[in-house]
């Protein structure tokens, strides 16, 4: 890169971040029509050039949407989180370049009853391990996530990932390195009063519960995932090629 072409860089990062913080920030709430190329090129001192470039990376980032002859605006802030055997969340996440949090609420043991035990191919009364997190996405609850592991092999689970923040952190500490889903349920609830007061909603936002079980290299299953997801703040797409 050439010396002449660093200023245009730090130029167009910086247009991209003070509309992403205005954005962030709430100055700029979703739906709000963005001004002209030429008004911001004005507004920031800066070429147009530059402004397109920012808003480039806007776009990529998922915080802004053009509509051809009308503009851009400020993106809804749902997340795209396409589910397949492998993917994660936190990778949806990632890719937004949004702040990303994995809060333990509870980590208790208790014994398999008969469904937890046939998801997890375990004896009836077999210990597991339950972790409740919360996922909070800059600073905004987005879903409530209840975890099973078996016991003793995933003991002390709910502690490793307070410490890490990743359940995948955590299911390496044990040996876990990869993990497919087996199956997948997907269905509609509303919260209770503690899930709604929890993820800061009201108790007529629906949720979209997603169960599933995921084996080890092995084919050994190591975990049972309930996951409650706020509707509008996270846009769950199944993935049929992954």
């Amino acid at each position: 890169m050439s010396s002449e072409e660093r200023p245009k860089l730090t130029l167009w990062r910086r247009v991209q971040q003070d509309i992403e913080q205005q954005i962030r920030d709430g100055h700029l709430p979703p739906g709000t029509r963005l001004p002209t190329e030429g008004q911001l090129a004005a507004s920031f001192d800066v070429h147009r050039h530059t402004v397109r470039r920012a808003m480039a990376r806007l776009k990529e980032k998922e915080l802004v949407t053009v509509v051809h002859g009308k503009g851009a605006y400020v993106a809804d802030y749902q997340i795209c989180y396409r589910v397949g055997r492998a993917t994660r969340m936190t990778n949806a996440i990632l890719r937004t370049g949004r702040s990303a949090q994995r809060r333990v609420l509870s980590s208790t043991e208790m014994q398999a009853g008969k469904r937890l035990a046939a998801l997890l191919s375990l004896p009836v009364g077999h210990p597991i391990c339950r972790v409740r997190t919360l996922r909070v996405i800059d600073e905004q609850p987005v879903s409530l996530t209840t975890y099973f592991y078996p016991l003793p092999r995933f003991s002390g689970i709910g502690r490793s990932i307070a410490e890490t923040g990743s359940v995948s952190e955590a299911l390496s500490r044990y040996g876990v390195t990869q993990m497919l889903r087996n199956d997948m349920q997907i269905r509609a609830s509303l919260p209770s009063v503690q899930e709604a007061r929890t993820l800061r909603i009201g108790r007529s936002k629906p949720l979209v519960e997603l169960l599933s079980v995921s084996l080890d290299a092995s084919g050994v299953p190591v975990q049972h995932v309930h996951g409650k997801i706020v509707s509008e703040r996270l846009d769950v797409v199944v993935s049929l090629n992954d």
